[in-house]
């Protein structure tokens, strides 16, 4: 599967997967062949369920073995299995060059002071009465935290966000995925610890992932542990030489 997501990448995209095979670019058959599809298939399988996707699939066996079936033939045969209008994700997929991409562009968490401002009364604005603080109010005030998503690629597609926060708590949001972004602004009692677009791994199709999630604050002990291992081999290099020299 990893083999096959491999290829992923958007300027790979250059023809509709369903076309003569000698239309496409120079150098695009295999991909637009064999890993393209096998990836949009999983991607499908990870969209309806495993359950799903396999009983749309037996079906479409049974009614067209021996037979020479179309791409219109599978698309029709698939949706009424699953009982879902699935066009939307079939033109893209099948007829349209569009690679698909979501990622998360930023993540922000700010705790919130006492809040002022003003009020209206018999239409004339006011300055709103400053409340008495109390002693430890500070500590309780909520978090204001605010995630931007973005669409990278020309694929639309729905998406799930999950949010996690310091005290262990998640959040899910659904993004339609239609506009190039978006803001996700909730306010909790939590602060806000990282925003991850498709956290249960089902857009396969997805061509880089690398960009699916964010912390608010960096994780340093990857950095820390790369290094460890970096001066370890720097370490018996020098040893080596200190050896043969």
């Amino acid at each position: 599967f990893e083999s096959n997501r491999a290829p992923l990448r958007p300027e790979q995209y250059s023809d509709p997967m369903v076309r003569e095979s000698w239309k496409f670019r120079p150098g695009t058959y295999g991909f637009h062949s064999y890993p393209r599809p096998a990836v949009t298939l999983k991607h499908l399988e990870g969209f309806v369920g495993p359950a799903a996707f396999h009983r749309a699939m037996r079906r479409f066996f049974r009614e067209w073995q021996f037979r020479h079936p179309s791409s219109e033939d599978f698309i029709k045969s698939f949706q009424e299995s699953v009982g879902q209008d699935l066009s939307w994700f079939f033109s893209q997929a099948f007829y349209f060059p569009a690679a698909l991409d979501y990622g998360v562009r930023s993540v922000d968490c700010k705790k919130l002071g006492k809040q002022t401002g003003y009020v209206f009364g018999n239409g004339e604005p006011t300055l709103a009465p400053a409340e008495k603080e109390e002693k430890g109010s500070e500590d309780k005030a909520p978090y204001r935290s605010r995630v931007v998503l973005e669409r990278l690629g020309e694929f639309v597609h729905p998406v799930e966000v999950e949010l996690v926060f310091a005290d262990g708590s998640r959040q899910r949001h659904r993004w339609d995925g239609r506009e190039k972004w978006t803001v996700i602004e909730v306010v909790t009692p939590s602060e806000l610890v990282s925003a991850e677009v498709d956290p249960d791994h089902i857009m396969a199709l997805d061509c880089n992932r690398l960009n699916n999630s964010k912390r608010v604050e960096a994780l340093w002990t990857p950095v820390a542990k790369a290094v460890v291992h970096f001066m370890f081999w720097v370490q018996n290099v020098l040893s080596l030489a200190g050896l043969l020299g």
